[in-house]
C-alpha cells in the first residue's frame, strides 16, 4: 500500500496530467499524486480530464492555468486539495452536451485564482470540504449542493465573494457572506460569521480551524465523513476539511514567514 505521494513536474512547459476528451466512457483514479508546475497555451495546468474522473489524497497545485480542467460526465475529489493555481482557477468543471456529476468529499480548494467553477448541466455536491482564500470567488454554478463545509473569506474586486448562482443546503454550513448567490438555508447553518479558520498550511494542503471556531462539534454526525482530509478520526464532527484536536506536544514545527532575527530567537529557545 502506498503511503507517500508520486510527482507530476510539468516544469511549466506541459499539462501534468492529460486524460482526452474521447476517454469520457472510461474510468480514471489518480490516487496519492502531486500534480505540480503544469502549464499550457491552452490554459491546462494540472490535470486536463475527459474521463470520469475520481481524485483521491493528492495535492494539485503551482500551475500556471488551471489546478483541474474537466469536460468529463462525472468527477469526484476525495481528501486532496487544490491550490496555489493562481492565473485560472481551482477546478473548472463543464460539459455543454451531457449532465455532469460532480462529488467534493473532505478537500480543501484555496488560494487560486478563482475555487471552483461549474456548468449549467453540472449537479455539484461538496460535503464536509473548505473553500477559502480564493482570489476571484468561492464557487460557482447552476445547482451547488452543500453540507457540513465552509465557504469564507473567498475574495472578489468589491470584497467577499464566497458563492455565486444557486447554492442549496444540506445543513450544517459556514457560509462568510452570501451577497453574489441566492442561498437556500438549512437547519445548522451559520452565515456571515467567522469561520475561524488559521494559516494555510500549504505543505500539507488544509486550513487547521481554530480554538474558538464555530465549526468545532457543529456538523451532523450522521452526514460527516468518518475522518477528515488528512485521514484523522472525526470525534465529534467538525465543519469544513478539518477536525480540531486539542493541542499536545508539538511534533514538527514550520514557519510560515517572518525575519531571520526572529527565527533565531526561536530556534535559540528551541535548543535550551
Amino acid at each position: 500500500m502506498q503511503v507517500g505521494h508520486s510527482t507530476v513536474d510539468g516544469e511549466m512547459a506541459r499539462t501534468g496530467i492529460k486524460i482526452n476528451y474521447t476517454a469520457s466512457e472510461y474510468n480514471v483514479r489518480i490516487d496519492r499524486f502531486i500534480v505540480e508546475y503544469g502549464k499550457s497555451p491552452t490554459g491546462y495546468g494540472g490535470i486536463y480530464s475527459g474521463a470520469n474522473l475520481e481524485l483521491s489524497n493528492s495535492i494539485i497545485r503551482y500551475n500556471d492555468g488551471y489546478g483541474l480542467y474537466n469536460v468529463g460526465q462525472s468527477l469526484t475529489i476525495n481528501g486532496s486539495s487544490i491550490h496555489g493555481n493562481n492565473t485560472g482557477g481551482g477546478t473548472y468543471s463543464n460539459s455543454p452536451l451531457n449532465t455532469m456529476t460532480i462529488n467534493i468529499n473532505n478537500s480543501t480548494i484555496s488560494n487560486n485564482g478563482f475555487g471552483f467553477y461549474s456548468g449549467e448541466h453540472s449537479v455539484t455536491s461538496i460535503n464536509s470540504s473548505t473553500i477559502s482564500a480564493n482570489r476571484q470567488g468561492g464557487v460557482s454554478g447552476a445547482s451547488i449542493y452543500v453540507q457540513n463545509s465552509i465557504l469564507a473569506e473567498n475574495l472578489y474586486t468589491y470584497g467577499e465573494k464566497d458563492c455565486e448562482g444557486t447554492v442549496i443546503s444540506n445543513g450544517y454550513n459556514i457560509l462568510g457572506s452570501t451577497s453574489y448567490c441566492t442561498f437556500v438555508a438549512a437547519t445548522g447553518d451559520q452565515v456571515g460569521v467567522d469561520a475561524g479558520l488559521g494559516t494555510f498550511l500549504p505543505t500539507y494542503g488544509y486550513h487547521p480551524i481554530l480554538a474558538d471556531s464555530p465549526a468545532i462539534n457543529n456538523a451532523n454526525p450522521s452526514t460527516c465523513s468518518p475522518v477528515d482530509q488528512r485521514g484523522v478520526e472525526r470525534l465529534s464532527c467538525d465543519i469544513g476539511a478539518y477536525e480540531y484536536l486539542v493541542p499536545g506536544a508539538p511534533s514538527t514545527m514550520s514557519i510560515l514567514s517572518g525575519i531571520i532575527s526572529t527565527l533565531l530567537q526561536i530556534n535559540n529557545i528551541m535548543h535550551r
